[in-house]
């Protein structure tokens, strides 16, 4: 994988914007080991995406390009979590909220294979994620509350899944594989079988049949 930083210098460079953004006098700081494991799973994930920026003959990691980045600090997040250290978890997934407004916490499990497209102001819940999946920004993912007021129902996601600009998908929903949700889409306890695109407000959606390959035109799959 092409690096713009080594992972001595990534190491560095995390442990500076934590030390300077989180100066609460609670020591933390990144090992090499959780630097290594991470750049492990970017570098799995990247080299399925075969976007400009992403990929040239080869996965590439720019610290300085924010989807990137992004993806990294919620990677490095979670792995930081596994390893017993929740307070510097919670610093990573704050930095990443802070630098490129992405609400993806460190408890929630993405699939080995996705991208964040500019997911400014995307809130990513505790659903079930496949892999293939894309978010773009405005996005919101969660539970329904429900009239009895109890929660943690939430979407599960087929392959290929593609959200587009400030779609919403919450409840109990049951995706199948290559669906798009069309842009300022919302989508609410309902089950969406494979090879549609879904436009409009709950209860009024209406399905269009997806003619396109969603794994093909994102990931080259």
């Amino acid at each position: 994988m092409k690096k713009t930083l080594d992972k001595h210098s990534l190491q560095g460079y995390v442990n500076s914007q934590l030390k300077y953004n989180f100066n609460d006098g609670i020591d933390f700081k990144v090992t090499i080991l959780d630097i290594e494991n991470s750049l492990d799973r970017i570098e799995y994930c990247l080299k399925h995406i075969h976007l400009k920026y992403f990929y040239d003959n080869g996965p590439v990691f720019n610290h300085l390009y924010g989807d990137t980045y992004s993806m990294f600090l919620y990677l490095l997040s979670r792995e930081v979590f596994f390893r017993g250290e929740e307070n510097g978890a919670s610093k990573i997934f704050s930095l990443n909220k802070m630098m490129f407004g992405v609400d993806l916490f460190y408890t929630v499990k993405m699939p080995d294979i996705f991208y964040l497209s500019h997911p400014l102001g995307t809130v990513l819940g505790n659903a079930t994620y496949s892999d293939y999946f894309v978010a773009y920004q405005g996005v919101s993912v969660g539970s329904d509350l429900g009239k009895d007021g109890q929660g943690g129902v939430y979407p599960c996601f087929g392959e290929g899944s593609i959200l587009l600009a400030n779609s919403t998908i919450i409840g109990s929903c049951n995706v199948g594989n290559n669906v798009t949700f069309g842009a300022n889409s919302f989508v609410r306890n309902s089950d969406i079988k494979s090879n549609k695109i879904v436009v409009g407000q709950w209860p009024n959606n209406k399905l269009i049949e997806n003619k396109y390959n969603n794994c093909e035109y994102y990931f080259g799959n």
